[in-house]
């Protein structure tokens, strides 16, 4: 995984306060879940809705390829990386990189047999690039060695494994769904707080 724009240590600017409840022993965890959320939304929301854009055109691309048989791993890849290269000057140069990453990331399940279906495959990369942006942008800015405070690394890491859950919950069947259709992520909503636990299907998150 590339990982240039990544700056290990602890992660700053939309995500610094969520990552500072995380380290407070006493926090609850759905506080910390619902704020990370927001931190998450404000990031999409900044990178805005071409992305979503690029990556729905990206799903398009491989979905149509995989149906007609084409299954070189390598010219699929280098297809993925001409449409970036069309946003490019257009809009920051890591926004796209974030977005091809997902792209390649199911392009490999595919390559390896980890998925073989083509059916909504434009929400399937959306949904990828929403959770590369959290991954990339959060979990993988918490260096194991740095000092967190009061939390050690053990307790930190299960900390995260315990929220993930609750972020991909939001994005799967909520974020993803509704921001391939509207191709725009300008209204995405966090569920009510106290519906962080158990996901309100009949609730409007867009």
């Amino acid at each position: 995984m590339m990982d240039g724009d990544i700056v290990h240590g602890r992660p700053n600017g939309f995500y610094r306060k969520p990552y500072e409840y995380l380290c407070e022993p006493k926090c609850e965890l759905n506080h910390c879940a619902w704020t990370l959320m927001g931190a998450l939304r404000k990031d999409l929301q900044r990178r805005g809705g071409d992305m979503i854009i690029l990556a729905k055109r990206m799903g398009e691309s491989l979905a149509q390829a995989i149906e007609k048989g084409e299954a070189n791993w390598v010219t699929l890849s280098r297809e993925l990386e001409q449409i970036k290269n069309q946003y490019l000057g257009s809009t920051p140069h890591y926004y796209t990189e974030t977005v091809l990453r997902a792209a390649k990331t199911v392009l490999n399940d595919f390559r390896y047999g980890e998925r073989i279906e083509t059916k909504n495959l434009p929400e399937v990369m959306v949904e990828q690039y929403m959770k590369q942006v959290y991954q990339s942008q959060f979990e993988a800015r918490i260096a194991p060695i740095y000092n967190h405070g009061d939390l050690d690394d053990s307790l930190l890491s299960e900390r995260l494994q315990d929220i993930q859950p609750h972020i991909y919950n939001i994005i799967d069947e909520k974020w993803a769904k509704k921001a391939t259709a509207n191709e725009d992520v300008s209204k995405l909503r966090r569920p009510k707080r106290q519906n962080i636990n158990k996901i309100d299907m009949e609730e409007d998150l867009l």
